[in-house]
């Protein structure tokens, strides 16, 4: 298969702003009762999640199946590659806080963000974007 017979699904764009905006939401509401971390990871974590994930999910929603697991492992594998870029250039930058811990702590939510991101996208897929 060339290059140019590759076939791209349809971006719904509503369906994504909607799922990108709900799915931090969604996981803080449900899972409130673990020590309040999902809540306070809400404020701290989403200028990570539309910096970096909003171009991740982008890219992925048109290239690969929308699918949790998916999602999830390439949420994870994001966040991960933050971490060990901020390991190796911590030295580099005056930090007033410790920016590793806060990544360390998106290791565990960022696969959950992009797992419902998924599962939220595939609901609120228009039935017209399939059609094509």
């Amino acid at each position: 298969m060339t290059v140019s017979t590759v076939r791209y699904h349809l971006l719904d764009p509503v369906a994504f702003s909607l799922a990108l905006v709900l799915a931090p939401l969604l996981v803080a509401v449900v899972f409130f009762w673990v020590i309040l971390i999902p809540v306070f990871a809400v404020p701290f974590g989403m200028p990570v999640y539309l910096i970096f994930g909003t171009p991740m999910l982008l890219i992925l929603v048109t290239r690969i199946p929308v699918t949790p697991w998916h999602f999830g492992l390439c949420g994870f594998a994001l966040e991960l590659a933050l971490v060990l870029f901020h390991a190796a250039t911590e030295h580099l930058i005056d930090y007033d806080y410790d920016l590793g811990v806060l990544l360390l702590w998106g290791l565990p939510i960022a696969p959950l963000w992009t797992a419902t991101f998924a599962r939220l996208y595939r609901y609120f897929y228009n039935s017209i974007y399939r059609a094509l």
